[in-house]
């Protein structure tokens, strides 16, 4: 797959999976997540986000995947506080991992969502998006 950025051409010899991964080990979401405030701000959406960018599936994977499903059709816990508009917004970039995910999905090999940061998946969904969109415009 090739690139251009910034008036080069650059050659990902694994494809977008490779970019996917290198992007994802440098932007961290627990960074971005820091950058929420807590100064006490009285709106509770501020605190839900943050809680559910910082959040990790539970080690047991069966139970990781279950809870992992949970979220991606808004159903769990966390999206209490997460209003609509922004809840939409967030399930659309999980929806791209758990397509993928599913799409690469095998008897043999499966995804293990042990212990999973929702942040990282969804900066996952969003660099795939990224990665998509440079790919259809170069």
């Amino acid at each position: 797959m090739y690139i251009r950025y910034r008036g080069r051409t650059k050659y990902l010899s694994h494809g977008p999976s490779t970019f996917l991964n290198n992007a994802c080990s440098r932007y961290r979401i627990g960074r971005l997540v820091r950058l929420i405030p807590d100064n006490g701000d009285p709106n509770p959406e501020k605190g839900a986000i943050k809680a559910f960018f910082n959040y990790r599936l539970p080690a047991d994977a069966d139970k990781a995947r279950l809870e992992w499903l949970e979220i991606v059709e808004a159903r769990h816990r966390l999206w209490t506080h997460i209003s609509s508009p922004k809840k939409e917004l967030i399930r659309s970039f999980l929806n791209l991992v758990n397509l993928e995910i599913v799409k690469r999905a095998r008897p043999s090999s499966v995804f293990n969502f042990s212990s999973a940061s929702i942040g990282n998946l969804f900066m996952t969904g969003y660099v795939s998006l990224l990665c998509t969109l440079l790919a259809m415009f170069t």
